[in-house]
């Protein structure tokens, strides 16, 4: 009975040594990390696409918004200089820059003209009007036209006053109002009428393939109801997401993304 006493004793004694060993308390952390790695790669599996959605719709929004920014900032450097000042959008080259323009006016950047603004559109999104037009196509930038001369094409041109010097093209005419108002086109929405266009800058996250086809787009312009040059910032509804039948809506936020 002793011996067996003591063999037991030397069993446990035997058992709280090795549970005192540091490779075991090792071994019980290596499988905790790698439980952890694999909930947290399942997770990222899971929320990638949703993340990757949220972070190309932020780049589109925000390069957006430097279109809006740099209009808006020609037109203030028209009344402060108390020049014409010609933005010119190039869509081949993605840059956008701008000057002040001396008589003659010919909307054309010559010696002794220098550039007052400089930016280039952000990678990843594409001068693109939607619902047909390819990238950088004729209709992407369309404010075309001035002096009678087609060649002069794609410029925003300010008055020294801030209102908008007219683009002559039949592409960049002006949009008309929604024939109704719904909760997905409220007031301050346009129609661009369907198989036309109006002049804008249409800026996409992708490039679109097709006439039908959704995608997210935004639409920079001037004077869309008036020569004051009032500067706004839509959103293209395609007619699958609410827009009206027979028309192509642009709307002001919150904005419906279709990705």
């Amino acid at each position: 009975m002793i011996d067996g006493g003591r063999a037991t004793t030397r069993s446990l004694n035997f058992r709280k040594r090795m549970a005192r060993l540091p490779g075991r308390h090792l071994s019980g952390r290596v499988v905790e990390v790698m439980v952890a790695i694999t909930v947290a790669s399942i997770v990222c599996l899971l929320s990638g696409p949703y993340l990757y959605r949220l972070w190309r719709r932020e780049r589109l929004r925000i390069a957006a918004r430097e279109v809006h920014t740099l209009v808006v900032a020609a037109r203030l450097k028209a009344a402060k200089l108390n020049e014409l000042v010609v933005l010119w959008i190039n869509p081949s080259t993605r840059l956008m820059m701008a000057w002040a323009d001396a008589p003659p006016y010919n909307f054309i950047q010559d010696p002794g003209e220098p550039t007052i603004l400089h930016v280039r559109l952000r990678t990843g999104n594409f001068f693109q009007a939607p619902d047909g037009d390819e990238v950088g196509g004729r209709d992407s930038v369309a404010f075309d036209t001035y002096n009678g001369d087609p060649e002069i094409a794609d410029r925003i041109v300010f008055r020294s006053n801030g209102t908008l010097v007219a683009p002559q093209s039949p592409n960049s005419k002006t949009p008309t109002r929604p024939a109704r108002y719904t909760a997905t086109i409220p007031y301050g929405s346009v129609n661009c009428s369907s198989g036309d266009s109006c002049r804008g800058v249409y800026l996409t996250d992708r490039r679109l393939t097709g006439a039908g086809e959704k995608g997210n787009a935004f639409r920079v312009s001037v004077g869309d109801f008036g020569a004051l040059g009032r500067i706004s910032i839509l959103k293209w509804l395609p007619r699958s997401e609410g827009g009206n039948p027979g028309e192509n809506n642009y709307v002001p936020p919150p904005w419906k993304w279709v990705d």
